[in-house]
């Protein structure tokens, strides 16, 4: 005598394998629907996965990579966050001394950004469109200034970092704008007065 057909065991695939389908094709439709988002945010995330990469490069004077920034149009953005997490661990390694001093270091370290870069865009000699160029580059030139939050208990770290970050600004003026490493070290240097008049005035 056959046994009827088990209706639990046969019928619950069925039910499974729609369920998994409508699964499916729902997260289907969620992907189509993240690829109609502005296209803007889209190639944030796609730059962002460049940054650790750019900043590495730049830092240790990779003359492509120098290039590469400069003529990256979005990579200004890029720069611009470079800047502002340099801006944002100087600004915490003061959290002792206050809020004044933490506002009045945190602004310091955003402005000398375009300082330095138009200064030394004028000493170069550089065009409008090569002092942009030059804005990018600077900006990813602060990198070795994250060491200071890195390693903040070894002794000299902080010259070390400065002197690093003088270093890459001097190779980087020098790519970007094609001049010699003796007009680009003085467009370097000169950029930074601003900062070390400052730096003098705020520790007095």
């Amino acid at each position: 005598m056959t046994e009827p057909p088990n209706s639990a065991q046969e019928g619950s695939p069925p039910r499974v394998t729609g369920g998994f389908r409508r699964l499916t094709g729902g997260l289907r439709s969620l992907t189509g629907g993240l690829r109609l988002l502005p296209g803007g945010l889209l190639r944030l995330v796609r730059g962002l996965r460049r940054l650790p990469a750019r900043m590495l490069g730049v830092a240790i004077l990779k003359s492509n990579v120098i290039r590469e920034v400069g003529d990256a149009k979005r990579a200004t953005g890029q720069a611009a966050m470079v800047v502002v997490l340099v801006s944002g661990i100087a600004t915490v390694r003061d959290y002792g001394l206050g809020w004044f001093p933490m506002l009045i270091t945190g602004a310091v370290h955003l402005l000398l950004w375009p300082v330095w870069a138009g200064i030394a865009g004028l000493v170069g000699g550089g065009k409008r469109e090569d002092r942009i160029r030059l804005l990018r580059v600077l900006g990813f030139a602060r990198t070795p200034a994250i060491l200071v939050a890195l390693l903040p208990l070894i002794g000299g770290i902080q010259f070390a970092a400065h002197t690093w970050v003088l270093v890459a600004g001097v190779y980087g003026i020098r790519c970007t704008l094609e001049i010699g490493i003796i007009r680009a070290t003085v467009a370097a240097v000169l950029g930074m007065v601003p900062y070390w008049i400052v730096t003098a005035v705020y520790l007095l």
